[in-house]
Parts: C-alpha cells; structure tokens; sequence
C-alpha cells in the first residue's frame, strides 16, 4: 500500500519497520527483521528460583533429571542448577519458552528429560544411556528403565529411516 503504514511485521528500532512506502522496501526491511529475530538472537531457556536466574540457550541444556518436586538441570562442562519444580512442570516451560525448539527435548520415563542432540548410546540391557557433547569431551552416563529406553531407541531408528528415505 504505497503512501501508507506497513504492518506486516513489528517495527524495529533503527531498522525502519512499520514506516511508510510499504512495498518495495518492506521485502527488504521484512528480511532483515526476520533475520534478526531468527538467526541473530537466538532462543533462551529462563528459570528461576528463591536465589538465582538461569538464562541459557537450548543447545547448552543436556539433561533434566527429577526427585520429587525437585529438578536438576544439567549443562555442558557438567554444570548443574537446582530448582523446586517437578519434571512436569519443568516440561511444560520447556515447550511454553522454547516452542519449536523444544522438539529436541524428549521426556525419558518418569524423572528424566533429555535433549536429544546429545544422545551417543543406549543399552537397553544395561538400562543405560550416554548423552555426549558433539567433541566426545564431556559424557553423561544415565539410568533409565527398559521400556523408556526401547521407546526412545525406536525414535532414533525412526529418524534414521526417515533421513535414508
């Protein structure tokens, strides 16, 4: 709509959204706002308790694992944070902050979460599994049950079929 406001997306400070002469320049405006929102500022997993905030993109978060009302999130190089939230509840932030990130957060029985970029090993008949980082560095050696870890194998040989395909 030439002559007229673009509201096709938010404007941004300095980048002239939402100004006027709609097309053409909007498609480039346009990009460069979908640039920004998706390639340069990436997404970050918020959570708090009574003493500190945890701000931390999904790529860093290997696992959550929950005793009771309690969850432990555990990050590259082995760092961990507590928190008095169940898996639940934590799930659910996961998915309510991360949104279509959240997709390589996968629940393991009844007290585990893990990101599933990190998986290296699952041993059903030793009931475990080994989360790695990409560099082979850092190892997370965890239990599960048989049945969570037969799921979570079919999962993984289902992404592998469809990627053959």
């Amino acid at each position: 709509m030439p002559g007229g406001i673009c509201t096709h997306y938010p404007p941004l400070e300095g980048v002239g959204g939402g100004k006027k002469n709609c097309p053409p320049l909007c498609d480039v405006e346009n990009f460069i706002y979908i640039c920004i929102s998706f390639f340069i500022m990436p997404s970050y997993l918020i959570i708090t308790n009574s003493n500190e905030v945890v701000r931390v993109t999904p790529d860093k978060v290997v696992y959550v694992s929950s005793d009771g009302n309690y969850s432990t999130l555990v990050l590259t190089g082995k760092k961990e944070h507590v928190f008095s939230i169940n898996l639940g509840a934590m799930q659910k932030l996961i998915e309510t902050q991360l949104k279509d990130e959240s997709r390589q957060f996968i629940r393991i029985g009844k007290s585990l979460i893990i990101n599933y970029n990190y998986i290296y090993l699952i041993n059903i008949g030793k009931q475990q599994l080994i989360l790695s980082d990409q560099q082979f560095q850092q190892f997370y050696e965890l239990t599960a049950s048989r049945e969570a870890l037969k799921q979570l194998k079919a999962v993984v040989e289902s992404d592998i079929k469809s990627v053959m395909q």
